[in-house]
């Protein structure tokens, strides 16, 4: 960021590798966003690591992770929430460089970050590359099997995408 705060999503395992990128980075991790319901995973380990950074995440997650003793009360600055949409942010900081969107719509209850300054869309689940020619574009393969044809068939999102908007 601007700052030099460092804002980390969907965070990765924090293994030596990742340590050393943040140092090389400052080192000053502030925040800490889970995108959805499902990419929280190495939330805690992060806050522990990073006790000043402030975690950012969907309402649900934190009651979704009560039922494990390992992420169990981990402390989340930031909810965004279906009652409060369009009216939150998260600070001065943070607001400056980041346009939020809460996508409660979403079956994950998707956070979708625009990092203004380089126009980076940041999201998780909520586009789908379906079918997956860009997986397979650097390959001589491509998505193979009948249950993959038939998938493709369904979930195209090759206009008009009817099946994959009903499926959506």
């Amino acid at each position: 960021m601007a700052t030099g705060s460092i804002a980390a999503f969907s965070p990765v395992s924090l293994t030596p590798e990742v340590h050393d990128t943040i140092k090389a980075l400052g080192g000053k991790i502030r925040y800490i966003a889970a995108l959805d319901l499902e990419h929280h995973l190495h939330l805690t380990s992060w806050k522990e690591a990073f006790p000043d950074a402030e975690i950012i995440a969907p309402e649900g997650l934190w009651e979704k992770r009560q039922s494990n003793p390992a992420h169990k009360d981990t402390k989340f600055e930031h909810v965004f929430t279906k009652n409060q949409k369009g009216k939150q942010g998260v600070s001065e900081e943070f607001d400056s460089e980041f346009e939020t969107e809460y996508v409660h719509g979403h079956a994950s209850r998707e956070l979708v970050f625009l990092h203004k300054p380089s126009r980076t869309l940041i999201e998780a689940d909520l586009l789908f590359n379906l079918p997956a020619r860009e997986q397979y574009s650097k390959t001589h393969e491509g998505p193979s099997g009948l249950l993959t044809k038939i998938a493709n068939t369904f979930m195209s999102a090759t206009p008009p995408a009817t099946l994959h908007k009903r499926f959506a």
